[in-house]
């Protein structure tokens, strides 16, 4: 796919007003709003220069390289403090500037409670022990929540990601590098991503540089993973299946899972 596939019109993100939301184009302000399951992107996260520029991103990092806020945690409105890195682990591997991106992380990490849709899957697991600098880096018994901070969710759609980030390209390393794919929450029916994100469960859809073409309704992505695309490149798996008589077919958002820290993991919103 042409590289100008997820080049996309940013004008209006800079005097998005957003009822708190700090892009990174715009600088971040103070602590703000929360996120939406519209995809309505979450308050500022704190104190982002206006003129810092993105850093450049990596794919599979080793432990330890990724970046590491040392401007310690923000204060939660009336809960526990919130780390400004946005990963569980304490370190990004994609979106690596953090005052450029203090709303949006990539996070490198495995988890093997399956799926993005059931309560398991959207709720800790193993205590966010989860990523490639964690304690429990294959990820078992952890869900793929286990990969984002308190305080940050797995990106919920192509929305939020596009509101936050803009695109995809300092999500993940250039082309040539190592495999990597962060997945979000984005559903689709058939190919098609619904605005409202509310249907379907067909492929894994995310910042990523493999797996098969994306559907133009999904930009900013570029490319989404279908089962044939997980089995080639493991840890990751998404296997569809098909039961009983009526043929129900269990598709790769329900099934997904990945026993391990390599090829990407998830992107993290602040809430």
């Amino acid at each position: 796919m042409a590289c100008g596939a997820c080049t996309l019109d940013r004008s209006g993100l800079e005097s998005f007003d957003g009822a708190g939301l700090a892009l990174r184009d715009a600088g971040a302000g103070g602590a703000g709003g929360t996120g939406s399951t519209d995809g309505a992107g979450p308050g500022g996260a704190g104190g982002a220069s206006a003129d810092a520029n993105p850093g450049d991103a990596i794919g599979d990092v080793p432990a330890g390289d990724g970046s590491r806020a040392d401007a310690g945690t923000e204060a939660g409105a009336d809960g526990p403090m919130i780390s400004p890195v946005g990963c569980a682990d304490g370190t990004r591997e994609g979106y690596i500037n953090v005052a450029g991106y203090p709303l949006i992380a990539a996070c490198v990490g495995g988890w093997s409670v399956p799926g993005l849709l059931s309560a398991s899957a959207l709720a800790p697991q193993c205590g966010r022990q989860g990523g490639n600098t964690g304690p429990n880096t294959a990820g078992a018994g952890c869900s793929v929540t286990d990969l984002c901070a308190e305080g940050w969710h797995v990106c919920r759609s192509a929305q939020e990601v596009f509101q936050l980030a803009g695109d995809c390209k300092d999500a993940v390393g250039p082309a040539g590098t190592s495999h990597t794919f962060f997945v979000t929450l984005q559903r689709a029916l058939g190919n098609v991503c619904p605005a409202a994100n509310d249907v379907g469960t067909n492929h894994l859809h995310g910042c990523g540089n493999f797996g098969s073409p994306e559907d133009k309704s999904c930009a900013p992505f570029m490319f989404m993973l279908k089962d044939t695309d997980c089995a080639a490149n493991t840890p990751w798996l998404c296997p569809t299946t098909s039961s009983g008589p009526a043929t129900t077919t269990t598709a790769e958002y329900q099934t997904v899972t990945k026993l391990g820290s390599t090829r990407g993991g998830a992107l993290c919103c602040h809430d």
